[in-house]
């Protein structure tokens, strides 16, 4: 006998998403960044750590949705892809409003950050390097 499948499939796993477990990371390090130095009461950090923050809850909520409506699931993922490609572009104009490189993923002032990530999370998915460790190290070019 075929097995029925039930009315509502399963939903709801987003934190093992890696791409949730990086968005995490993502608002973790903006959080920390901006009140380190950006002025806490300005526009700018306000913005920064809310896009960051809805990255994060966008995976989260497109994944619960997901056993209801794919539709509303893609919605909210494409959601939370918009939010961080405003945190990446306000990383950037703070970089080139104070004169400061933006580094490639494989610039050698990198290395000592590339396994960061990893540590961060406790080891978890696999974090290390490659975008995770571009995020980490975009203000520590400012130190």
């Amino acid at each position: 006998m075929a097995t029925r499948e039930p009315l509502i499939p399963k939903h709801g796993g987003y934190r093992k998403l890696k791409s949730f477990q990086v968005a995490q990371l993502v608002y973790d390090v903006t959080v920390r960044s901006c009140d380190r130095y950006v002025e806490r009461r300005s526009r700018t950090h306000d913005q920064m750590v809310q896009a960051a923050r809805s990255g994060v809850q966008n995976i989260a909520e497109g994944s619960q949705a997901s056993g209801t409506s794919k539709k509303t699931e893609l919605k909210l993922t494409d959601v939370a892809r918009a939010s961080l490609e405003e945190l990446r572009l306000d990383y950037e104009g703070f970089l080139r409003q104070r004169g400061l490189p933006q580094w490639p993923p494989d610039h050698p002032a990198l290395a000592p950050v590339q396994g960061q990530a990893v540590r961060h999370r406790g080891g978890g998915a696999g974090l290390g390097g490659g975008r995770a460790a571009k995020v980490r190290s975009t203000w520590t070019c400012t130190d």
